[in-house]
């Protein structure tokens, strides 16, 4: 059921705007955080600026261009998780297709209890989780810092990666830094094996990666 309830809270951050109240030393406020995909809705309005953000766009066009691409991916995306389910409907508006697959997880039976098909389950994560990081990181893209230790995963210190047609040799371990309303998240990762840390393992890693 944990991961129900992580679904449920992905579906919140796409399709529900929200009111908390943020306690600060001069009293408290409240923060409003709205919907992601009315955000990323709003960004497809022309905006003339440059997109800061990671999209298959590429770099230098206007965040409207950025913003189209993704709602396109979410919305095919959408549109054939709808089709395997109910073929041949026509299908409703986007948010709709969200509720109705979230919904469709849990089937409630005559004895109160709920059974969750465990694949579709997880499948739906996978799908709206990398809708949520896509949004987030397109609109609110995180701040990268290098660091000078190798991964105690794969022991690596350095990952050659292609900027600009150029081959270049960069750290493998890097820290990436997102402002929020209420708060900065820190996600330590290695761009070699994938290892990832956040919350309280930065801690351990630090302690793992900590010259002798």
């Amino acid at each position: 059921m944990y991961r129900l309830v992580q679904v449920w809270r992905l579906r919140d951050q796409l399709l529900e705007s929200t009111h908390e109240i943020e306690r600060l030393p001069e009293g408290p406020r409240v923060v409003k955080t709205e919907a992601l995909l009315l955000l990323l809705a709003r960004a497809l309005k022309p905006s003339g600026e440059p997109s800061s953000g990671g999209s298959s766009s590429g770099p230098g066009l206007p965040l409207d261009a950025a913003a189209l691409d993704l709602q396109m991916k979410i919305e095919q995306e959408a549109n054939d998780q709808y089709w395997l389910r109910y073929p041949g409907k026509t299908a409703p508006g986007l948010n709709e297709k969200v509720v109705q697959w979230v919904d469709s997880l849990s089937i409630q039976h005559e004895s109160g209890s709920v059974s969750v098909d465990e694949e579709a389950l997880n499948e739906c994560h996978r799908v709206l989780a990398s809708w949520v990081q896509e949004i987030e990181s397109l609109l609110n893209p995180p701040i990268i810092v290098a660091l000078r230790r190798p991964c105690p995963a794969c022991r690596s210190n350095e990952v050659r990666e292609e900027l600009n047609g150029e081959r270049v040799v960069n750290r493998a371990v890097v820290a990436q830094i997102r402002r929020g309303n209420q708060e900065t998240s820190v996600l330590v990762l290695c761009r070699v094996c994938g290892a990832e840390w956040k919350g309280n393992d930065i801690h351990i890693l630090e302690q793992l990666t900590r010259p002798a």
